[in-house]
């Protein structure tokens, strides 16, 4: 039998992965923008309102640490952020554990 060439099996070449991650970081960076913007917007201008406003959004146990529903639920309603695909993309980078999970 003669061999499928890769592409046509239906793995991407490395410059599409490659061309891919650049769409996600220019996503990201688009969305990182947004919320530094509508941060200044509130005159929040030190980490202890950044902290404040998290803490906020801890309404499950209080516990000092945000679930993604928690996080999404507080930038949503506060206006933070456009979209949950937003919130997904901001707590993936926040979340540099991978625990599913930021504290606050």
């Amino acid at each position: 039998a003669t061999p499928v060439p890769s592409r046509e099996r239906g793995t991407p070449r490395a410059s599409e992965r490659l061309t891919a991650m650049v769409d996600v970081k220019k996503s990201a960076e688009l969305v990182i923008d947004g919320l530094r913007h509508r941060v200044r917007k509130r005159g929040w201008t030190t980490l202890a309102d950044l902290q404040a406003f998290f803490e906020s959004c801890d309404s499950e146990v209080a516990d000092g640490r945000l679930s993604i529903e928690e996080f999404t639920q507080g930038m949503l309603t506060t206006g933070m952020v456009d979209s949950e695909e937003d919130c997904r993309v901001l707590f993936h980078i926040f979340d540099m554990d991978r625990s599913g999970q930021n504290c606050v």
